[in-house]
């Protein structure tokens, strides 16, 4: 069925929004997109919860919540430090796979949580969790080569990543030289594929907009706690710039493809400024009995054994012989060598929690809580039933009883369990407890160690970015939001038309419906219809199919070398402490 033009185009604009989307149209910078929302249907598009782009863009991909995938975030599981999700932890077919079955043609490029490549009816260029441009990140593999000898060199990621190192003006202009460059490598590499290799769907993602707005919203908005005015002067016009580029691959595709084709633009999630005020959620459980830490020398010494052990189970390859012992014989490990085994124990998780005494443990970035519960976790305490039950009650009373101490006012607005937000086999691997902020004015980030803040204190001011270095926090300046962007564009879209209750979930369905082919009835989202002519609605019903997607989680790709890499990629963007 392959045309020279596809059917369906779809370009992510991975964090982009309307905040600033809105503003720019007004002043007449972004003139394809103000024609996408005469000449088509837009509004919001809700993310995942929380707004977290390795689910949120697994979700884009399956049409289902992360408790049917069961990705969550960038590791496998949050104490895990240095095991990462790749498109092998996807526990479910995507649309593009669902399209190659069917016989459809798809190109998919720098779609998150995809390395290694699938094998598809077409082709597909891996993502952000690509270890290195030296990696097999094409599918068919001579993709490669051939778009490195078209391009002169394919960009994964842009080379300046690391968003801590930037100190000065002349680190900012390389930091947003590298942004503008990966983005131009994108565009480039999407009219060669269009021309050199036709498909019937093709999908981008381009992550500059992302990237620009956590390291210069503070430049841009006036309204951020730590708006800077020279900043401004100098700096305030980057994220309007990646926008304008953006704006201008849409005014290429559309001349490219014409009327023929259906073009979305998406987001995984939108951006605003991050907030002034700042929650320790390790230091409240510390300071609330729910957490321990071992003392400073025992963990000096406990890190030294492990970094030690750590490299004899790479050495030998004692990772496989370890996972195939028995429960009786680790038990024999842990009492004969006690020592041995507690630091191979703390390298696997949080190298200064003694877990047997902590109950609970947070991911500080995600602002969500763990529960130690025996049999799922490693080294667990908590009981599953009523001992659980209690605990999560109990803290989350706790949490939504603090209040502001400048405002009076409630610092959290609710604590959700995982049950009331996700649904699938695969919720039981999910954080136990969510914390919501009250009207956004706080939001958790990694509690600095004891020698800058006592583990008493898990309330605090932001310090500026200017300030700031990795050894007191991590920190951006703008941050993850639930509204994304969804506008569409097609002859069988309705024109200058607002489209409400959209979410990320839905994309799929909606792909597939446009395809022409059946909607399985165990995807979470559902076609958008709101967004199609009443033409075409009653000619092109929704049809429904029982049809199992799920499949098996796969062995990690990841060397050890590879996922320091990725360790290495994902703390320079943020995303890991």
């Amino acid at each position: 069925m392959s045309k020279q033009k596809p059917k369906i185009i779809v370009l992510g604009f991975d964090g982009a929004t309307y905040r600033v989307i809105s503003p720019l149209i007004k002043q007449g910078k972004l003139p394809n997109l103000k024609r996408l929302m005469a000449e088509g249907t837009h509004g919001n598009l809700m993310s995942t919860i929380p707004a977290h782009s390795a689910a949120a863009w697994t979700s884009f991909a399956t049409g289902k919540n992360p408790g049917k995938h069961g990705v969550y975030s960038f590791r496998e599981r949050s104490y895990s430090p240095d095991k990462f999700v790749s498109s092998k932890s996807r526990r479910s077919k995507t649309f593009w796979g669902l399209m190659s079955e069917a016989g459809l043609k798809v190109g998919i490029v720098n779609i998150p949580i995809t390395y290694p490549p699938d094998e598809v009816n077409g082709y597909m260029i891996s993502g952000l969790d690509t270890p290195s441009e030296k990696s097999e990140y094409t599918f068919p593999k001579t993709l490669k080569d051939e778009l490195n000898k078209a391009l002169g060199r394919y960009i994964i990621e842009a080379d300046t990543t690391d968003m801590f190192a930037i100190k000065n003006d002349k680190d900012r202009i390389k930091f947003f030289s590298g942004i503008v460059e990966a983005l131009e490598t994108r565009r480039k590499a999407l009219k060669y594929l269009f021309k050199a290799h036709p498909v019937d769907v093709f999908a981008v993602a381009f992550m500059a907009t992302d990237r620009i707005q956590h390291r210069c919203w503070h430049f841009y908005d006036p309204a951020h706690p730590h708006f800077i005015v020279e900043g401004n002067k100098k700096f305030g016009d980057m994220i309007p710039k990646v926008y304008e580029r953006l704006d201008s691959v849409i005014g290429e595709v559309l001349e490219m493809v014409g009327d023929e084709s259906t073009l979305i633009v998406m987001s995984d999630h939108g951006m605003g400024p991050r907030n002034d005020k700042t929650f320790y959620l390790k230091n409240w459980l510390i300071s609330n009995g729910y957490l321990y830490t071992v003392k400073k020398d025992d963990a000096s010494q406990i890190n030294k054994i492990s970094r030690l052990i750590k490299s004899v189970l790479i050495l030998k390859g004692l990772d496989f012989v370890r996972s195939k012992l028995s429960n009786k014989t680790r038990h024999v490990i842990k009492k004969v060598f006690p020592a041995i085994h507690k630091a191979a124990r703390l390298h696997e998780t949080f190298s200064s929690i003694d877990w047997d005494k902590t109950r609970i443990y947070p991911d500080e970035l995600m602002g969500v809580l763990r529960i130690n519960l025996k049999g799922r976790e490693q080294n667990g305490i908590v009981e599953r039933g009523e001992e659980y039950e209690t605990l999560c009650k109990e803290v989350s009373e706790k949490l939504t009883a603090l209040k502001d101490p400048e405002t009076g006012e409630a610092i959290i607005s609710k604590v959700m369990k995982k049950e009331d937000i996700y649904e699938g086999h695969y919720t039981e691997e999910a954080p136990d407890l969510f914390i919501f902020w009250n009207n956004e004015t706080h939001s958790s980030q990694p509690s600095p160690p004891p020698t800058k803040i006592p583990t008493d204190q898990f309330l605090g001011r932001r310090i500026s970015l200017e300030d700031s270095s990795r050894a007191l926090m991590t920190h951006t300046a703008g941050a993850h939001l639930p509204e994304g962007i969804l506008l569409m564009r097609g002859s069988d879209i309705k024109k200058n038309t607002l489209l409400k209750n959209a979410g990320i979930i839905d994309i799929a369905p909606t792909l597939l419906h446009l395809m022409g082919l059946s909607v399985p009835k165990e995807m979470d989202g559902t076609v958008l219809e709101e967004a199609f002519t009443d033409e075409y609605r009653l000619s092109h019903p929704v049809k429904y199919i029982d049809k199992d997607t799920t499949t098996e989680a796969g062995e990690t790709p990841f060397s050890a070398e590879d996922s320091k890499m990725i360790q290495k990629r994902l703390r320079d963007l943020g995303y890991l402490e």
